[in-house]
């Protein structure tokens, strides 16, 4: 699950794609127990291939972005990233033609605010918003894209609230 914003966290556009592993029967238990992967469910809900993804999320960002790099913004930035860099690399691409070099993680953007509990839970208490849902049938890539963009817009919120106190 994508979604482009603006700098303000104003939705541009988004996009969920379900993507078959190449290799579903190497799915980790712990990774299935989290998002509830099963061959007959994403059967069953409809998917495209690696390949397929890639092309998708290249055309998404040429459509919205054109041909400027987005800053690739997520809860564990790194941890999702990774997920981005293997599906282009095995399609023999790179996702560093779409984001900039830099990427932004989330708690590190709380931790600069001064918010010290950067778990999930905590971090969406400190904020005041819903955290995401745990249930492993609902819990989809865009369900995390939608909480990650509630967290930056919650962070920018309180970064213009200790702005606007400091003058």
């Amino acid at each position: 699950g994508l979604i482009i914003t603006d700098l303000e966290g104003r939705e541009l556009d988004r996009l969920f794609l379900r993507i078959m592993p190449d290799h579903p029967e190497r799915a980790q238990p712990g990774a299935v127990r989290v998002n509830g992967f099963s061959v007959e469910l994403w059967q069953q809900r409809g998917f495209i291939s690696t390949s397929e993804a890639v092309d998708e999320i290249a055309a998404f960002h040429r459509k919205i972005a054109g041909d400027r790099n987005v800053l690739f913004v997520g809860y564990n930035a790194w941890f999702d990233i990774s997920f981005l860099d293997h599906l282009f690399r095995d399609q023999g691409s790179s996702w560093r033609a779409l984001y900039h070099y830099f990427v932004l993680d989330l708690p590190s953007m709380a931790w600069s605010l001064g918010i010290k509990d950067l778990a999930g839970q905590e971090m969406a208490s400190k904020l005041g918003i819903e955290q995401e849902t745990t249930n492993p049938l609902e819990h989809t890539g865009i369900t995390g894209a939608e909480s990650n963009v509630g967290v930056y817009r919650a962070l920018l919120r309180i970064k213009d609230e200790n702005l606007s106190n400091s003058q």
